[in-house]
């Protein structure tokens, strides 16, 4: 990739080698709904494949509003599965 640091960039400015809108459906969902997602699945990126787990929690200052989520991402490449 030519810009490999996504930092301070939206989300959708970032190159992909995959559909991200499955992402920003369950972060507005989160949002939405007020509660915690855990998201599973197969992944490929322009380096790997594998296995993947994205858990986004929702939190807030006044515990009404969404105010930030939180993203912990973990992925298992195919070689370390096999």
């Amino acid at each position: 990739m030519e810009h490999a640091d996504p930092t301070g960039k939206r989300l959708e400015d970032i190159s992909r080698a995959y559909d991200y809108r499955p992402i920003i459906d369950t972060y507005e969902q989160c949002v939405a709904r007020k509660v915690p997602f855990l998201i599973s699945g197969d992944f490929a990126t322009y380096r790997q494949v594998g296995f993947s787990e994205r858990m986004i929690v929702p939190l807030s200052n006044d515990g009404t509003r969404v105010d930030h989520l939180v993203t912990c991402l973990d992925r298992l490449r195919e070689e370390d599965i096999c």
